[in-house]
């Protein structure tokens, strides 16, 4: 098993189909990003690894076997996540609301058909991909696994801080209601700006 970046949802993955590494003797290590952890996947060097549905696309056409689809696995997970202060969010609330302003702009960009080839580009330029074939089941995919709502996932939050207490136990004693605003969102979602993207989305 492969350590890097991805370590969270590879430790969801374990822990989705019952399995510990301590018990279950698997050896996590540092190798590299996902492109790194492909080659290493091909060459033999790994055996498993968390890979995105691009790398893991690739990997398929060898014939490897996929273990589980974390995306449509229902598993509560709070992927990215935008973090400021609490006083810095009540002093800047222009700054913030434009800030995910910008983000549903982006995922709505992402979903619109007309914007594919910019897209699929940008994923062959970013994740250093050798062309756009390679690009387009990771497209595909941002379809649905991306969504306007942006509001904080509670129960994600709380199933990724029960994996990190583990190696953490000082992370148990985080109360992960006290590190959720959810406010931001909702007011951004209140605003016309936000029923015009989900309005053309539906279309």
């Amino acid at each position: 098993m492969a350590f890097s970046g991805v370590w969270s949802l590879a430790m969801l993955a374990l822990d989705h189909l019952g399995l510990e590494p301590t018990r279950d003797k698997i050896f996590v290590i540092v190798v590299g990003d996902q492109s790194v952890l492909t080659q290493a996947m091909a060459t033999g060097r790994i055996d498993a690894s968390y890979l995105g549905y691009t790398f893991s696309a690739i990997l398929k056409e060898k014939g490897f076997p996929a273990l589980l689809d974390i995306g449509r696995a229902p598993i509560p997970y709070q992927g990215l996540a935008l973090v400021a202060r609490r006083s810095y969010l009540k002093q800047n609330a222009r700054t913030v609301d434009a800030i995910l302003r910008g983000v549903l702009e982006s995922v709505a960009f992402i979903q619109n058909p007309a914007n594919r080839d910019v897209a699929l580009k940008s994923l062959v330029k970013n994740l250093r991909l050798s062309n756009t074939r390679e690009a387009e089941s990771g497209y595909e995919v941002l379809q649905w696994l991306y969504s306007l709502d942006i509001k904080p996932h509670l129960t994600g939050i709380q199933n990724m801080q029960r994996l990190l207490a583990v190696t953490n136990p000082k992370v148990a004693a985080v109360n992960a209601e006290d590190v959720v605003d959810e406010n931001p969102a909702q007011r951004v979602e209140k605003t016309s700006f936000y029923q015009d993207l989900v309005a053309h989305g539906k279309r």
